[in-house]
């Protein structure tokens, strides 16, 4: 819970049925990444990101570039992607 709520990825590391380690994977955003949305923007895009991943993680790295949490979709499968575009 405690990953999730700080937007990470959790994975469980187990051995047989006995979870053995915690890890929080992050997304990591390019530097330029900032930048590049602003820049779109400006052009006339309209910008949102759809992506698998849970929405505490979606949210931050939306936050992180610059995109509407509004116009971020988390959870969203291949087929749902297909759809929103």
């Amino acid at each position: 819970e405690q990953q999730a709520a700080a937007g990470t990825t959790t994975v469980l590391v187990a051995r047989g049925a006995e979870v053995v380690a915690v890890v929080g994977l992050d997304d990591d955003v390019r530097v330029d990444a900032s930048d590049a949305v602003h820049s779109l923007r400006q052009q006339g895009w309209s910008l949102g990101i759809l992506s698998g991943d849970h929405t505490r993680a979606v949210e931050r790295v939306a936050d992180r570039v610059g995109i509407a949490r509004a116009a971020s979709h988390a959870s969203v499968d291949p087929e749902q992607k297909l759809a929103l575009v």
